[in-house]
């Protein structure tokens, strides 16, 4: 996945923010949301709880 694309995590659409930290952490904002609204999301402990994240088209 690379920034800008539109994912599908946790029932909703976000937009990967792009950022300099990299893997694991990917940087994640609502469509409808702020900058105030981005969240990290650790995508080591997403796999290990079983969590889904896909890449819209």
């Amino acid at each position: 996945m690379t920034p800008g694309s539109i994912v599908r995590f946790r029932n909703r659409d976000w937009v990967l923010v792009p950022s300099d930290v990299g893997e694991p952490l990917l940087w994640l904002r609502p469509l409808a949301g702020t900058t105030e609204d981005i969240v990290a999301v650790d995508r080591r402990l997403c796999d290990l709880l079983g969590c889904t994240m896909w890449r819209r088209i």
